[in-house]
């Protein structure tokens, strides 16, 4: 089971949740750039951006169309996409859909990341790291802070998903703030249907970084 904390049972939650739909239905009507942009959305972006230390939030309808959505978002077919090798399926999903560049590194090996982004970063005008910031198949957390030097050192977005992390490490705020990495991963992408017991995806990120988000994110424009 992934609801870590049994939130999705817990009275006080059922409870707003009942509220929340005799306010406002129970669906949204439209695609969130046309009608359909809830006022407890923003209210919830506000709050996922505080827990993660972020100027801005982006909510999505899950964490697959969040991956889906901010992976061809921001890097296109002349670009780089590394992976690690363990990585969710939506990952590789939206890596994909860039028709860029995938390479998938050995699980948690910086070393081979380095390695690939020494042979190949110079040949394409954007690149992107990307990880599960803990595991879900064997619990370990990703090497965060080494990755982040790799990021630094070659000029290169990193993002990590963090559906198992929040709620559970790092005082709850997630994987990037164990051992003090707060600051450290630019791209904080997560899911609320974990330890938040509830269903969604999101990103935090800069302000520049969401605005471009809810312009380009086809998984958040067109869909309902």
């Amino acid at each position: 089971c992934n609801d870590y904390l049994n939130l999705s049972q817990h009275p006080d939650i059922k409870k707003a949740a009942i509220e929340a739909t005799e306010k406002y239905g129970v669906g949204s009507g439209a695609s969130r750039l046309v009608t359909g942009n809830n006022p407890l959305f923003g209210e919830l972006e506000v709050r996922l951006a505080r827990l993660k230390s972020a100027e801005a939030a982006c909510v999505f309808g899950s964490g697959y169309l969040a991956n889906t959505g901010i992976i061809p978002a921001l890097i296109g077919a002349d670009d780089l996409v590394c992976v690690d090798e363990f990585s969710h399926a939506c990952i590789y999903a939206g890596a994909s859909l860039t028709r860029g560049a995938l390479h998938p590194f050995h699980h948690n090996d910086t070393g081979h990341l380095r390695e690939i982004m020494e042979t190949h970063r110079s040949g394409h005008p954007r690149a992107l790291i990307v990880t599960d910031g803990v595991f879900s198949m064997d619990g370990d957390l990703a090497p965060l802070a080494a990755l982040s030097d790799v990021a630094a050192e070659h000029d290169t977005w990193l993002m990590t998903d963090d559906a198992h992390g929040i709620g559970v490490v790092g005082g709850g705020r997630g994987s990037s703030f164990v051992n003090g990495g707060e600051g450290k991963v630019p791209l904080l992408m997560g899911t609320l249907s974990k330890a938040i017991g509830a269903y969604g995806g999101y990103l935090c990120a800069s302000k520049p970084g969401i605005d471009l988000i809810r312009t380009r994110g086809r998984t958040l424009i067109y869909s309902t």
